[in-house]
């Protein structure tokens, strides 16, 4: 009996520690229920089997080659509700990585690879309110996604697709097969937004991307038979799966298949709030947003100021 109380107690005082929070945000710093649309610029940077730190690879953000940081541009659509908020919306990037970029032992490879993603994704997010010092206007977001990706690599000035030349025998080998297009993804991230009197917000975004695969860079397990590669894939499959000077023979390790590939993007995203949306913090002239339950937008006067009865 005693237990089941605690437990209860223990349950109801959870509960409060959820519910109060949300109504302090709901309260303070909040105009709940609008919609915006996000825009992002970042960049780009790749954890995978290739480059990396001079030290054996541990594929955390330690194993990074900076040299090789690409680009992500992309846009989104943003529920807001108060502390929390609903993210769905999509980006493309370009990923690299380059043995020559490192001294450990994997340099010998001479692989390197860029790859295509173009990726979907819906998250979650947790918002602080503004009034909490320094760590006000944060946010916290975690979800799903989906990648598409294309691996590619260059011989001669010719770029070649990596998935079609089986260069680790999977045009050959019994059972295997070419690795899909597709792969799911975990996005997690945090960022800081700043939010201006007309109701935009212009946010540092950091963010994760766990992969379900080893292919982003398409080298995961071991060497396979040259000879078999060039006969089933042809000779530059031959060329490309082995790029060392010394040579490797078959059942070498060319990859590390037990950590799959990740890459994470920082840069910025701003966001504009559509349909109706009234800001406590500002004395914002618009009212509502930069665009209006019937698509009208803000006026301005002749001297650039704006009329203070804009929607109607």
């Amino acid at each position: 009996m005693i237990t089941m109380l605690k437990n209860k107690v223990l349950k109801n005082v959870l509960l409060l520690l959820v519910l109060m929070p949300l109504q302090l945000f709901a309260q303070r710093g909040y105009s709940p229920g609008y919609w915006s649309v996000g825009i992002l610029a970042s960049s780009s940077s790749f954890l995978s089997d290739l480059g990396g730190k001079n030290a054996r690879g541990t594929n955390d953000l330690s194993d990074l080659d900076l040299s090789r940081t690409s680009y992500a541009l992309g846009a989104s659509m943003i529920y807001n509700s108060g502390a929390i908020g609903v993210e769905v919306g999509g980006f493309y990037s370009k990923l690299a990585a380059d043995d020559r970029l490192t001294t450990a032992n994997r340099g010998q490879r001479l692989l390197n690879v860029q790859t295509d993603v173009v990726e979907t994704f819906v998250k979650l997010q947790l918002n602080l309110p503004q009034y909490i010092p320094v760590i006000g206007n944060m946010y916290f977001n975690a979800g799903v996604g989906l990648v598409y990706f294309e691996p590619k690599t260059e011989l001669n000035g010719v770029m070649y697709k990596l998935r079609p030349l089986g260069t680790e025998g999977q045009n050959y080998l019994p059972g295997a097969s070419q690795y899909g297009k597709i792969t799911p993804v975990i996005p997690f991230g945090f960022g800081k937004k700043f939010t201006f009197s007309n109701g935009s917000s212009l946010a540092l975004d950091i963010s994760l991307r766990k992969s379900f695969t080893d292919y982003l860079d398409d080298v995961s397990t071991n060497y396979a038979d040259p000879a078999q590669i060039a006969e089933n894939g042809g000779p530059v499959a031959a060329d490309l799966a082995d790029r060392s000077i010394r040579g490797y023979n078959p059942g070498d390790q060319r990859g590390d298949s037990k950590d799959m590939d990740s890459y994470f993007l920082i840069g910025f995203k701003y966001s504009i709030p559509i349909g109706t949306y009234r800001n406590p913090n500002t004395s914002c002239a618009f009212g509502t947003s930069w665009f209006g339950n019937k698509g009208s937008v803000p006026k301005f006067g002749k001297r650039g100021r704006t009329r203070r009865r804009v929607f109607r």
